[in-house]
């Protein structure tokens, strides 16, 4: 039989309301001449949380603390947008046009660099 692990459930937060991620120390992390705002929180093994478009919505930090209760240290860097924000089309729309996440993936796959790619090297080194 397996047995599936199932995170403890952080106390309920509203996903319809901005969230002030109160729980999480905000750190400036300076990366390659760019500083980048990252959320951090817990103990244990490193593990990125990244977001989608258009930023940090009340979702993923609900499943960042899920990874946190799990017993691991949340990395949760903000690449763009309002940070906890609930989601609206016209921001989205405005972020949408300022990203280009497709570069982000380039650089991962060895064609470049960027803050994101040098934040994970240092979550590696933190981890080991």
């Amino acid at each position: 039989m397996t047995t599936r692990f199932i995170p403890a459930t952080p106390a309920a937060r509203p996903i319809d309301q901005d969230d002030p991620l109160e729980d999480f120390e905000r750190r400036e992390v300076a990366l390659l001449g760019l500083t980048k705002t990252v959320y951090v929180a817990g103990a244990g093994p490193a593990v990125i949380v990244m977001h989608e478009l258009p930023g940090i919505s009340p979702q993923v930090a609900r499943f960042a603390r899920w990874v946190r209760e799990a017993g691991f240290t949340v990395y949760m860097p903000s690449l763009f947008g309002r940070d906890g924000a609930v989601a609206q089309a016209d921001e989205g729309a405005e972020v949408f046009k300022r990203v280009c996440i497709s570069r982000e993936f380039r650089v991962m796959a060895g064609m470049g660099t960027s803050p994101v790619v040098a934040l994970a090297a240092r979550a590696r080194q933190r981890g080991s």
